[in-house]
């Protein structure tokens, strides 16, 4: 209702709102949850904070917002920060419980309109029958440390029937055969997503959870100790018919465990599939990139799983053409090297990709001019190069790519790039879509600001102006027509004033709808006095953080 309300208003909080609901319903690999996310993520970080202060009382002296969001409304709140009293008095809808505030919560008036709790372990400190009383009525979401009292209050509770979403967790904790009997035995008829996350379970845990009554749609178990032989029992289960997001991250499974996974013949509605941390090298994955045969799937995750340097070649000579329906593909912290990536560029099936993460490889050069070159980017959208330090000379394969046509994120963090570097991959003609550069810590200084206000071609959608601004760019930047074409500005600059934010507010700048967030941490020379101009002139399109 009021996403509709504000919708016939125009107003993009309405858009948002409307994109967060809808999302929950939508899978990784999906066009619309890829999509969506990016553009959800983006009203969020331009019009957040304006939507903060028409929700809530700003909290003096506070540099941080401490409200996250939560469908697209500021009421996701934290009981570590030292304003909980306060925060409780406005809209919440997820709680955050980390182990302060334990006298508040069960006392609160209000605590019926939470759908969420999340319970940050907290030592032994957290009685969770004594947080979670009476009075949750609209409790739909719940993450717990896993241990004979959250067994006990889910056995209680007369909340626990409606939940939707159940995590329990702990730190490589072994859970005995009667605790996953009495977990199993939960009458639990409108759970959908379960998360068993840091759960010893063994054997005995994959055959019982063969046998579960539920009909997931989302499912995790994540550092359950299944081993080879639990791995090929679960994937037999039929209790997998309706699940559509599988985590099996950090459990080994072997070639025989891939085998049955990628065959499995109840994982037929499967989109999105992680398996970080599972093998440790090719050998181990050989059969699932053969034998895949699982219709429906579009995102796999096989970080940290050992590709290194000819490791990746069952993957890239593979010629299964059931690999050509992913979407998304993760190889992050593989370590594969240029070897591992030019033999990752010459798969002639991994041709849909739209999303490709290839962080923390190890990569110097030569693999990314084989990259450039491969058919591997046709249509990706968002590629992952972070933290493979490839310098100016692996930029080089970048910049002279044909294949970026569809680029619109790139992330180059942590590559030692130079100026030339990024100069030549923001030049590329190929580049047309890109609105998006993750640069962070590289050495290129200012050249991000300058290639935006020169180039009549890069369209970003936002620019961060970080302390490496100078003077003289910040100073050719906020009189630049460009300027107006983004829809965020963020200022983290000491170079930014009261004379800068003069020339600002009488330049194109104010004739546009560009948001400006500025910090005052960094922009210490900007005083109150040119502050209140800004905000005269650029009204609820400036906030300041």
């Amino acid at each position: 209702m009021l996403s509709d309300a504000l919708l016939e208003q125009g107003d993009p909080w309405g858009e948002a709102i409307r994109l967060a609901l809808d999302l929950e319903s939508t899978f990784p690999g999906q066009d619309e949850h890829r999509r969506g996310h990016r553009r959800l993520s983006r009203l969020q970080a331009r019009y957040g904070a304006s939507w903060r202060a028409r929700v809530r009382q700003p909290l003096t002296g506070l540099i941080r917002a401490p409200v996250g969001f939560f469908r697209a409304i500021p009421s996701q709140v934290n009981s570590s920060d030292t304003n909980i009293a306060t925060l409780l008095d406005g809209p919440v809808a997820w709680l955050d419980f980390t182990g302060a505030g334990t006298e508040l919560v069960p006392v609160w008036p209000r605590r019926s309109g939470i759908v969420r709790v999340d319970v940050s372990q907290y030592g032994n400190q957290v009685n969770a029958r004594k947080l979670l009383g009476p009075g949750f009525t609209s409790l739909t979401s719940l993450s717990l440390p896993f241990n004979d009292d959250a067994l006990s209050l889910l056995e209680e509770a007369d909340w626990s029937v409606q939940l939707e979403r159940l995590r329990l967790y702990g730190n490589v904790t072994q859970v005995v055969v009667p605790q996953l009997d009495r977990l199993l035995a939960l009458k639990l008829p409108k759970l959908r997503t379960l998360e068993l996350e840091g759960l010893d379970l063994g054997l005995p845990g994959a055959e019982r959870l063969a046998a579960m009554p539920w009909k997931l749609e989302r499912l995790t178990l994540s550092a359950a100790n299944f081993g080879v032989k639990g791995t090929v029992l679960f994937a037999a289960s039929k209790a997998l018919a309706t699940v559509k997001e599988l985590n099996l991250s950090r459990n080994t499974m072997g070639p025989k465990g891939a085998e049955a996974l990628a065959t499995s013949p109840h994982l037929k509605q499967l989109i999105s599939l992680d398996l970080e941390s599972t093998a440790s090298g090719g050998k181990s994955l050989a059969p699932f990139f053969e034998s895949l045969a699982l219709p429906a799937l579009k995102a796999l995750s096989l970080s940290s799983c050992g590709l290194k340097g000819k490791a990746m070649e069952p993957l890239g000579s593979s010629k299964n053409k059931a690999l050509s329906q992913l979407t998304e593909l993760d190889l992050a912290g593989n370590l594969m090297g240029d070897d591992g990536l030019t033999a990752l560029s010459k798969s002639t099936v991994l041709k849909n990709l739209k999303v490709l993460h290839l962080g923390g490889n190890a990569i110097k050069g030569p693999g990314m001019a084989d990259l450039g070159k491969s058919a591997l980017l046709t249509h990706v959208e968002e590629l992952t190069l972070a933290h493979n330090k490839f310098q100016n000379t692996g930029a080089k394969g970048l910049a002279a790519s044909k294949k970026v046509g569809a680029l619109e994120v790139l992330k180059l963090g942590h590559n030692w790039l130079g100026v030339q570097g990024l100069k030549a991959i923001l030049n590329n003609p190929a580049l047309s879509r890109l609105d998006e550069v993750h640069e962070g810590m590289n050495n290129y200084g200012n050249e991000l600001a300058r290639s935006f206000v020169k180039s009549k071609t890069l369209a970003l959608w936002t620019l961060n102006l970080g302390p490496e601004t100078t003077t003289d760019v910040l100073a050719e930047l906020v009189v630049a027509p460009r300027l107006g074409t983004l829809e965020l500005l963020r200022l983290q600059c000491q170079a930014f004033d009261d004379e800068m934010a003069e020339a600002l507010v009488k330049g194109p700048f104010s004739k546009g709808s560009t948001t400006l967030l500025i910090s005052r941490v960094w922009c210490r020379l900007l005083t109150d006095a040119g502050a209140q101009k800004l905000t005269a002139v650029l009204g609820p399109r400036v906030s300041f953080g």
